[in-house]
């Protein structure tokens, strides 16, 4: 099953959830995200709340949630219903196997997506954008599915993170082909993942770097996109490993573990070899966007020869490659 289309999320409020230090972890937490606009500042207060026993929300809930949004939208293909299987399918592609205990992982998320709510008052940025809702968002559930038999959902309205970005327009669109890289790399887990985080910075280099935000002054041609702490993150440097939650062992993925665990992991020889696979993954998907003429050229940075992917240099202009008549299709 291909959608022509993925969609990410591209809110503040989403990009500082999406971080492990943005994330609230009980269920009183009350946080703010602040952006400036052509009439100043903007805050936008959030609270999350979760049945008790719920994890904390990872990289992989996101990507669950904004491949809902596409079933969502995609009205024709699916009524506004789906199954466990064609989640997975609509992230991976159908010729990925769907084995059982994968499906059972991926309910369980959605499981916590439906016990994870969800409190937004961004009043203000809906008086700005003259938006016809109220701007309030109270207690919703972040997956809004009613659950018919033992593996089909059905929306009972729109996720609400998905009616906060609308009103402002911060749904990226991206075009298949970018997730699905051809046959260059295989649409695992931990790939479509490192997907995933890729093609979120890179599209917002390609927003900002085409003149159509004058707020954002973080991105430029020959801009790098950082993985490690001492750019935004506030977690120990894992790297993009750290980045999209993926730990040595992955039952403890959903585990939030301190500098020195982290460090101890990375050196092991399990951590090292998992360390060279991302990196090579890394390398395939990045040749891949060259080939197509997504982006024009990259360079690799890690604090050592051996370590983790802490960012990556993106050189020249970065364009769709739909657009692009000088490349072929590998």
């Amino acid at each position: 099953m291909k959608t022509g289309r993925f969609y990410i999320n591209n809110t503040l409020l989403v990009n500082k959830l999406k971080r492990k230090g943005g994330r609230l972890k009980t269920d009183t937490d009350y946080s703010s995200a602040v952006f400036k606009t052509s009439n100043g500042e903007i805050s936008v207060g959030y609270s999350i709340e979760r049945d008790e026993g719920e994890k904390t929300l990872t990289m992989l809930d996101f990507l669950i949630l904004d491949t809902a949004y596409l079933i969502y939208k995609d009205y024709e293909k699916y009524r506004n219903t789906f199954t466990v299987r064609q989640l997975i399918h609509a992230i991976m592609g159908t010729n990925q196997p769907s084995s059982k205990e994968k499906a059972e992982r991926f309910a369980r998320e959605i499981e916590k997506l439906r016990h994870t709510r969800i409190t937004i008052n961004y009043e203000a940025e809906a008086r700005e954008k003259n938006a016809e809702d109220e701007g309030y968002i109270e207690n919703e559930p972040l997956l809004p599915l009613e659950k018919i038999g033992k593996s089909k959902y059905k929306f009972i309205e729109k996720p609400p993170l998905y009616r906060y970005a609308e009103i402002n327009s911060q749904v990226i669109s991206v075009p298949e082909r970018l997730y699905y890289c051809g046959n260059t790399v295989r649409n695992t887990e931990r790939n479509f993942l490192i997907k995933y985080a890729l093609l979120h910075e890179l599209e917002v280099m390609r927003f900002v770097t085409t003149g159509r935000n004058k707020y954002n002054k973080k991105y430029s041609k020959d801009s790098i996109m950082y993985f490690e702490k001492s750019d935004r993150r506030s977690e120990p440097d894992g790297g993009l490993l750290t980045e999209i939650d993926w730990c040595i062992d992955e039952n403890e993925s959903d585990i939030i573990k301190s500098e020195s665990e982290i460090e101890e992991k990375l050196s092991t020889v399990a951590g090292l070899h998992t360390i060279n696979d991302i990196t090579e993954t890394i390398k395939k998907v990045l040749d891949y966007y060259v080939i197509i003429g997504y982006i024009e050229g990259y360079e690799i940075l890690r604090r050592n020869r051996k370590g983790a992917v802490t960012g990556i240099k993106i050189k020249g202009e970065i364009k769709y490659p739909d657009s692009t008549r000088s490349r072929t299709e590998p």
